[in-house]
């Protein structure tokens, strides 16, 4: 009977045994009994070998056998460690969810700016150009007026409508911007008529750039008047200048907003004399404009001041204060 303590014998045995080998064919081939192969299978299962040695637990253990004839083979046992990849988690998902969000919004952005009209990219170029412009239309200037006049209520007075800064009417399809050039280029229009046509009355016509286009301004002073002293119907001068006026501005396609504005004069025992006055000047301009080929589509509204926005504040009885203003809506 053998007596085996090498423990990677006693391993060998016991592996070749569980492999599938008969418990006789064993015990033949290392000269043992059963039941040492019994105890060793025992504690083989209940400790998984450590009661034998720790060095099995390496990656790799290489068995020799004793030779017991001349010529056998060496037999190797090869334990192999499996390798797991490394867990790296779901960071490609969040990295990947980015991207796609990413060009979500690209592709909104580009269908948003196709979509947008025209006319709004316009304006908002011209925002960005001019910022300041824009920001001054804040509604600085707003007044009370007794009385508004458009196209569709031309002749019927409306008493206490509050007005702000003339705009164009929202929503208004023909409403169309006026880029800065084409302003220049009216006023410059207007600026060279005037010196061949009005050189005498030229400081009687007036131009600014306002926040909603180009303001022009007919106004009096001691030696020059568009109306009459307290009437509402143009004098030859008067006509003569809206006639110029009106070669420039029709068949334009932006809308014009004619106001009317008078002296801080007071007329006995008519305290709304001014505001009727301004209406009805304002209205009287109007009616030419069209007589002279502006389309009365051309129209945004007709309206009356008073003496509410003066032109000069310190002398509110200064002839200058009586005046038509003709605004180009961009």
């Amino acid at each position: 009977m053998a007596n085996i303590t090498d423990p990677q014998i006693i391993y060998k045995i016991v592996l070749q045994h569980l492999q599938g080998d008969k418990k006789e064919s064993v015990c033949k081939q290392y000269d043992i009994n059963e039941g040492q192969l019994d105890l060793w299978m025992n504690q083989f299962q209940s400790t998984g070998w450590r009661v034998f040695s720790h060095d099995f637990m390496r990656p790799q253990v290489t068995v020799r056998e004793e030779p017991k004839e001349k010529g056998s083979e060496e037999v190797f046992l090869r334990r192999v460690k499996k390798m797991h990849g490394g867990h790296h988690g779901g960071s490609w998902k969040v990295a990947y969810a980015d991207f796609v969000t990413a060009m979500m919004a690209f592709f909104l952005l580009m269908w948003l700016v196709n979509a947008v009209p025209q006319e709004t990219k316009a304006a908002l170029s011209e925002y960005f150009e001019d910022p300041e412009k824009f920001m001054a239309a804040g509604g600085s200037q707003e007044a009370r007026a007794k009385a508004v006049l458009t196209p569709q209520t031309e002749g019927v007075l409306v008493k206490d409508a509050i007005l702000g800064n003339a705009a164009p009417v929202k929503g208004d399809p023909n409403i169309k911007m006026m880029s800065k050039a084409r302003i220049s280029a009216l006023a410059e229009n207007i600026r060279k008529d005037v010196r061949e046509k009005f050189e005498d009355l030229s400081g009687q016509l007036m131009m600014e750039p306002v926040a909603d286009g180009l303001k022009i301004q007919m106004v009096d002073n001691t030696n020059f008047a568009l109306f009459d002293p307290g009437g509402h119907r143009l004098n030859a001068k008067g006509m003569e200048m809206v006639r110029m006026l009106a070669e420039n501005l029709k068949g334009m396609s932006n809308k014009i907003a004619i106001e009317g504005h008078t002296d801080s004069s007071a007329y006995k025992g008519e305290s709304s004399r001014n505001w009727d006055l301004s209406v009805l000047r304002a209205l009287e301009a109007k009616k030419a404009f069209e007589k002279f080929g502006v389309d009365i589509s051309q129209f945004a509204r007709v309206v009356g001041f008073a003496d509410n926005q003066l032109f000069n504040p310190s002398d509110p009885r200064d002839p200058m204060n009586r005046r038509i203003s003709i605004v180009v809506l961009e």
